[in-house]
């Protein structure tokens, strides 16, 4: 009877934490303010802002004048829009920047993927490195051919 005794004694104080957490929680769920039902990053107006920032609509005016160029864009408050355009602003002059280091990278992955299969096979292939540099110039080099078009 004892482990009974202990497993109800901690169901219990399991109940309680539980109990208490989820009091917890929709206190704090009482506290955040209520949403339009808008969510930016599923809304057309979000695809739209990146075209006019793209084009340079976007720059060519403040972001409250952009407002009220879409029915879009009024679905969300002036705060709100500002934000989500200085943020795709920012997202699309810091896109080149990113590219160079996520290609730079990708290089180096490339090149340390390389050199270990070349190692790998000289190892499995049982090859000496300077009987291999012969062959890959014999390989790679030109060769000169005759008037008739045979290796001369």
């Amino acid at each position: 009877h004892g482990y009974f005794k202990n497993m109800k004694a901690l169901t219990k104080k399991h109940r309680k934490i539980v109990t208490q957490d989820e009091a917890d929680f929709q206190h704090d769920m009482k506290l955040i303010p209520e949403k339009t039902g808008l969510i930016w990053h599923k809304h057309p107006a979000k695809e739209l802002l990146k075209e006019d920032v793209k084009r340079g609509v976007a720059l060519s005016m403040k972001p409250q004048e952009l407002r009220e160029t879409r029915p879009e864009y009024k679905s969300f408050s002036k705060t709100k829009f500002c934000k989500e355009v200085h943020h795709e602003k920012q997202r699309q002059r810091a896109k080149p920047f990113w590219q160079w280091f996520r290609n730079k990278e990708a290089r180096e992955i490339h090149e340390s993927q390389v050199n270990e299969l070349r190692r790998t096979w000289i190892h499995d292939n049982d090859v000496e490195v300077d009987t291999l540099r012969q062959d890959m110039e014999r390989i790679w080099t030109p060769h000169s051919t005759g008037k008739d078009g045979e290796d001369s």
